[in-house]
C-alpha cells in the first residue's frame, strides 16, 4: 500500500511537471451572457445610479431562485440597502436590454467568518424579488457535490481587472483552462481548510490580468469555487464542495423559516437554531 501511494504520488508529480513544462499556452477567451448566464455582480446603489458600472464590488454566481454566492467579505459590514445585484448582462462597463438590478431582501455569511481572514469565507445573497431563468441571459449554476480528483480541467469565468492595480473591468467576461491541486498541497500554500487551489501553466498572457473578487470556477460542469485571491502563481477559492452543507441549510432557513407550521415563536426559533447548528458543524 506503502508503494502504492509512493507511486501514485510521482505520477502526480509528473503529469504537474508535464503540465508545466510542455503544455501550450492557454488562450484567454471573450464571452457574453449567453456563454455565462449565470453571472452576476454586487454594485453600490448609489454610484450606478451616476454612472452604470462605477459601483462593481465583487462578482456573484445565481444558483436558486433569489439566491447568488460570492465571498463573505464583499456584504460583511455593508448594508443590503446600499448596494443591489445586476444580473443579464454582457458587459461590466454599460446597460443592455436584458440586463436586470434587483434590490437585495439580506443575506448571511458563514457564522465562523472574520473580517480579513481567508477562512469561511463564503456568503449567500438574497435577491428582493425573483430570478427568473431566461434561455441565454439568466440561468442557475449547479454547485459541485463531489470531491475533485487533482488536476481536474477547469474552467475561470468571469470579469477581469486589466492590470493588479487597475479599477478598470475588463469588458466583456472572459474564460480561460485551469486545473485544482492536491488539497494539502493546496492546505500548505494557504493554511486554511476548506479552500481550492488552481494554477495555469505557461499562461503569459494572463500576467497583466488578475482575478476578481468572486469570480466562479466551474468544473465537471458544476460551480466548484468562487475566487478569493492569487498567491503567487495559485488562485486560491472557497471550495463550494466543503460548503455545501451549508449552503443548502441558509438557502432552507430562508425560504422556510417564517412559513414554519410550527405555532409557536419559541418552538420555530429553536428548530432554526437547530437546523443552523447542524449545517455549521456538520
Amino acid at each position: 500500500m506503502a508503494a502504492l501511494a509512493i507511486l501514485t504520488k510521482l505520477i502526480s508529480l509528473v503529469c504537474v511537471f508535464l503540465l508545466i513544462n510542455g503544455a501550450e499556452a492557454t488562450p484567454i477567451k471573450k464571452l457574453s451572457i449567453d456563454n455565462v448566464p449565470y453571472l452576476g455582480t454586487l454594485r453600490d446603489a448609489l454610484k450606478e445610479s451616476t454612472r452604470a458600472s462605477s459601483g462593481f464590488l465583487c462578482v456573484a454566481t445565481i444558483i436558486h431562485n433569489r439566491v447568488l454566492v460570492t465571498p463573505a467579505v464583499c456584504i460583511y459590514g455593508q448594508r443590503r440597502q446600499d448596494l443591489v445585484v445586476v444580473v443579464g448582462n454582457t458587459f461590466i462597463r454599460g446597460v443592455s436590454p436584458t440586463m436586470k438590478v434587483l434590490a437585495i431582501e439580506t443575506w448571511r455569511w458563514h457564522a465562523r467568518y472574520r473580517f480579513g481572514e481567508m477562512a469561511y469565507n463564503i456568503g449567500l445573497v438574497f435577491t428582493a424579488r425573483d430570478i427568473t431563468p431566461k434561455h441565454g441571459v439568466i440561468a442557475y449554476a449547479a454547485i459541485n457535490r463531489s470531491k475533485l480528483i487533482p488536476h481536474t480541467e477547469c474552467l475561470f469565468l468571469g470579469w477581469s481587472r486589466t492590470s493588479v492595480n487597475s479599477k478598470l473591468m475588463m469588458n466583456p467576461p472572459i474564460a480561460f483552462f485551469a486545473w485544482n491541486t492536491f488539497n494539502i498541497d493546496c492546505y500548505k500554500i494557504t493554511s486554511t481548510a476548506g479552500v481550492m487551489c488552481s494554477y495555469v501553466p505557461h499562461m503569459k498572457e494572463f500576467k497583466n490580468k488578475t482575478e476578481d473578487l468572486g469570480n466562479p470556477i466551474i468544473c465537471n460542469g458544476k460551480l466548484s469555487g468562487v475566487f478569493l485571491e492569487r498567491r503567487g502563481e495559485i488562485s486560491t477559492y472557497i471550495d463550494i464542495y466543503s460548503f455545501r452543507k451549508w449552503i443548502n441549510g441558509a438557502i432552507y432557513i430562508h425560504f422556510h423559516s417564517a412559513t414554519s407550521p410550527l405555532r409557536s415563536i419559541c418552538c420555530r426559533w429553536l428548530f432554526v437554531l437547530a437546523i443552523s447548528i447542524f449545517f455549521i458543524f456538520s
